[in-house]
């Protein structure tokens, strides 16, 4: 049975609150979030790793979520 992308979005964020989409950027923002704290790479190769190919997206995102840059989240926690 095929499922449309719409209607797999709409179900999606109806019963989680978040798309498919968003669902897989909130996991590579732990991700960057988890690498930040425990290893000295930088915030350029973690941008790499976690696959975002937009350094300015990135950033976006991030501050978003955690409410500051990466270098300022790095510093804090």
């Amino acid at each position: 049975m095929a499922t449309r992308r719409s209607s797999l979005y709409e179900k999606t964020k109806s019963a989680l609150g978040t798309t498919p989409h968003g669902m897989i950027n909130q996991r590579r923002l732990s991700k960057a979030a988890t690498l930040l704290l425990s290893t000295q790479l930088t915030v350029s190769e973690i941008i790499d790793q976690t696959g975002f190919s937009s350094r300015t997206h990135f950033y976006d995102l991030f501050g978003k979520a955690y409410n500051c840059s990466p270098s300022e989240y790095r510093q804090r926690v």
